[in-house]
């Protein structure tokens, strides 16, 4: 009876399975296999002759491992791939979908390898990255690549060599002024620069976009070692940090060299150095030291130059000893074309008796060169004698632009782009019709509050405005109206008149300017009052428009 069941059981068993099978469709769908032909064997170095071609024809492929993937953010779009020689940047269409430590095949034909800015990019023919799916094979995953351990002056002195490389720096650390920052701007989503320096004052750019996840980190205020990529822009050589893993700085600061900071800022208790490189920020701010050389870039990186001869005339280094010759002491002063004046009292190609003498220099206090400095100098005082805006000008009415645009209202007419906030020139108003290096058409206002001009006489207008790639002013027109209703769409409502401003940039740096006074006394007494700044750009052209200031006065 025993043995009967069990045969029992085994028959039923050995039914149910028959049924089962005989009840899967033969004709069941199969995932279809991606194969991606080989073709031909290329390296990178093999790519980097190719970039004269407008598409690639032949069927080839290379390989490589992934160093630099976009997960942190740091990278959107991009991958930085090493053959063991070289490194190709791949443009991609999508984020994500291969990542560091991944070993790939990459199929080149329908591809192009550009040449941009001395950096090699794979692109599509059409420029807007390619798919990873119609070309990218996974061979391998979490394959480890060693940094190369070297020096920031190595890497200055052979670009080509370190140009895309995962690099390791030692005994390094942030520049002071930017010990007080973090990475970036995670909130506005701006990227920011930051100075890596040695103890022999060599100095890189560490260069961090706001849509890195550490972008609201905080800068580390000590010495030691760093892992990142060395990215190159022209002949720029600038850092990318992967993640802050790589980022070791804990240990005490190089080369301390650098007095008790003093002063507030003003005219009657300007800064010393020590205290503009600490507090590196601010608007308008009096800086006092002593000129002791001058900054420039060159085919090696960034120069300091402390000897005569000096060959330019667009900064001058001030210290708080006469005799500096470290760079990581010195504050970098820009001398821009837009104040003359000072350009022609301090630069020392011009004056070299400068060198050595005390100064005072007023302007806002931002990274220059890669490292703490001054930016849009408008005024200085050397021999007792005072040069260019060394003045407060009082008005009733002034907007900086500090650290919003808020107080004014936006308006998009036409074109996806709009009126932004950006931290240039101690914070500004800015206008741009590109993306991704692509014009677009775009109208776009932006308006201020209403002014009460009603108890108002002899009213003065001064902008503080930056334009580089300019089209024509007509596209950037400064306009004023008395009937406008304060909310509507002012393309379609109010009457706008546009100011004749004689005085305005030339249209091709980012050196802000002072219009001087425009004169407004024909609105005297009004009691409704908007100044507005109107855009226009096309799909082919268009300029980028900051503002830095907006200052009412009445004059004597």
């Amino acid at each position: 009876m025993k043995n009967y069941k069990i045969i029992s059981g085994l028959l039923a068993l050995f039914t149910m399975t028959v049924l089962l099978f005989s009840c899967v469709d033969d004709d069941f769908d199969v995932p279809p296999v991606k194969t991606i032909p080989i073709g031909k064997i290329k390296t990178i170095a093999d790519l980097k002759t190719m970039t004269s071609l407008d598409t690639i024809t032949e069927s080839a492929s290379f390989y490589g491992t992934v160093i630099m993937d976009d997960k942190k953010g740091n990278l959107y779009k991009e991958a930085y791939v090493y053959d063991g020689n070289d490194v190709i940047v791949l443009k991609l269409r999508n984020a994500g979908g291969i990542y560091q430590g991944d070993s790939i095949r990459v199929q080149i034909k329908g591809l192009k390898v550009e040449h941009y800015k001395e950096t090699y990019q794979l692109n599509s023919p059409e420029k807007v990255g390619f798919d990873m799916d119609l070309h990218i094979t996974k061979v391998k995953t979490l394959v480890n690549v060693n940094p190369i351990t070297t020096t920031i002056a190595a890497i200055n002195a052979d670009k080509a060599r370190f140009q895309g490389k995962l690099i390791k720096l030692e005994n390094v650390q942030f520049a002071a002024g930017d010990t007080s920052a973090t990475y970036a701007d995670g909130i506005r989503k701006l990227l920011v620069e930051h100075s890596i320096q040695d103890a022999e004052g060599n100095t890189m750019i560490v260069r961090t976009s706001g849509y890195a996840q550490f972008a609201n980190d905080n800068v580390p205020n000590g010495s030691g070692s760093l892992i990142a990529i060395a990215g190159r822009y022209i002949n720029t050589m600038q850092l990318y940090i992967r993640n802050l893993d790589e980022v070791s700085m804990n240990g005490a600061r190089l080369n301390g060299g650098m007095g008790t900071p003093e002063g507030t800022g003003e005219k009657a208790d300007p800064y010393n150095v020590a205290a503009a490189v600490a507090n590196n920020s601010g608007i308008n701010k009096w800086v006092r030291g002593y000129i002791v050389g001058f900054a420039e870039y060159s085919d090696n990186g960034t120069n300091f130059d402390f000897d005569a001869p000096f060959s330019g005339k667009t900064n001058v280094l001030i210290a708080d000893d006469a005799q500096e010759r470290n760079s990581n002491n010195v504050l970098v002063v820009q001398l821009p074309s837009s104040s003359s004046a000072v350009r022609a009292a301090l630069n020392l190609q011009d004056n070299a008796a400068n060198k050595g003498k005390q100064v005072s220099v007023r302007g806002n206090l931002e990274a220059y060169f890669g490292q703490p400095g001054m930016k849009s100098t408008i005024g200085c005082i050397i021999d007792g004698n005072e040069h260019g805006e060394t003045t407060e000008i009082q008005g009733f009415y002034e907007e900086s632009f500090t650290s919003n645009i808020s107080a004014f209202s936006i308006f998009s007419v036409a074109g996806a782009q709009e009126w932004t906030w950006a931290s240039y020139g101690g914070g500004c108003a800015k206008m741009s019709s590109v993306v991704s290096s692509q014009h677009f058409a775009n109208q776009d206002w932006l308006v201020s509050p209403l002014i009460n001009l009603s108890t108002k006489t002899n009213v003065k207008l001064i902008l503080k405005e930056a334009i580089n790639f300019i089209t024509s002013y007509n596209d950037l027109q400064v306009l004023v109206s008395t009937d406008y209703d304060g909310s509507s769409n002012p393309s379609s409502q109010g009457t706008w008149t546009a100011l004749s401003i004689t005085s305005r940039p030339a249209g091709n740096s980012w050196d802000f300017q002072s219009s001087g006074d425009i004169d407004l006394s024909a609105y005297d007494g009004q009691a409704t009052f908007y100044i507005a700044f109107k855009y226009l750009s096309t799909a082919s052209a268009g300029a980028v428009w900051e503002i830095g200031n907006v200052l009412l006065r009445e004059a004597n």
